[in-house]
């Protein structure tokens, strides 16, 4: 095996599997880009520190994010965030889930999860996963003057 001149590996022309052809084998669907989350919530969120960043192979799409300077820190509505790189797969109540890093919300576990919420996706946040309670992250969460930002990653399927 070596690799082409168009960076294929191979026998010839690309990977070939069993009885496969290397054409039907080549991973051809490969994106890198950045993205811009929307709040779809209260407020506005503030320029983030870090640039957001999405990764496709396939139908597969990771996003990392940075939802920093949310202008509403006191309202007492689940903060949605919008804008997503690729619409999901399907018009499912919930899909994915992902734990995420919260600088300022305690010792609670903190997961991210997709939710199909008429007529479009928004990422949602959850606070006390694992207990036998949990609740929404809410605006008011991030009312600290300090540090009022999120990062998170969050893998799901696109329908194409």
């Amino acid at each position: 095996f070596y690799v082409t001149h168009n960076g294929r590996v191979g026998a010839s022309d690309g990977i070939i599997f069993g009885s496969d052809t290397a054409a039907g084998n080549i991973l051809n669907d490969y994106e890198e880009g950045t993205w811009t989350p929307t709040c779809e919530s209260d407020g506005e969120i503030g320029t983030s520190q870090y640039t957001n960043t999405y990764t496709k192979i396939g139908r597969v799409v990771t996003i990392n994010c940075d939802i920093h300077a949310l202008t509403n820190i006191t309202s007492s509505n689940p903060i949605k965030i919008g804008g997503l790189p690729f619409v999901a797969s399907s018009t499912s109540v919930e899909y994915g889930s992902t734990a995420i890093h919260g600088e300022r919300l305690d010792s609670s576990l903190i997961v991210a999860f997709l939710q199909y919420i008429s007529p479009k996706w928004v990422i949602r946040f959850r606070k006390g996963v694992g207990s036998t309670t949990y609740n929404d992250v809410d605006h008011s969460d991030l009312n600290d003057s300090g540090d009022n930002n999120m990062r998170f990653s969050l893998t799901y399927e696109t329908s194409a």
